[in-house]
């Protein structure tokens, strides 16, 4: 239960801080555009099969999925090297998902995705 708390508030504050902050790159367009910030491209946005792209200027060391509940979302990842990947949602469901990309340097972007 404090998780769940703990995520949807961590969910709000993000979501605040980037409305008042647009990202450099790409503009994160919740429409449908493909998003690409400072280090990372996620793409196709809205996903409409079951699989995304992510592409990063770091190398990757995890990717976690969770939608707009903080719920863990089941994936798949296949690792194309270091600094591409393909994700795969199973049991897909439409929503707003957010995808955090850690990098080896401990470092983390998140970014939104639309599943439709």
């Amino acid at each position: 239960m404090k998780t769940k708390i703990l995520s949807a508030l961590v969910f709000i504050f993000w979501m605040i801080i980037s409305a008042a902050t647009p990202a450099s790159g790409s503009s994160p367009d919740i429409q449908g555009q493909n998003i690409e910030t400072n280090s990372v491209k996620v793409y196709p946005n809205p996903v409409t099969g079951t699989r995304f792209q992510i592409q990063a200027q770091k190398n990757i060391e995890e990717i976690r999925v969770v939608n707009i509940l903080g719920q863990k979302a089941e994936t798949g990842l296949y690792r194309k090297n270091t600094n591409q990947a393909e994700v795969s949602l199973q049991n897909k469901k439409q929503g707003i998902y957010l995808v955090t990309v850690v990098f080896d340097d401990k470092t983390s972007e998140v970014i939104r995705i639309i599943v439709k």
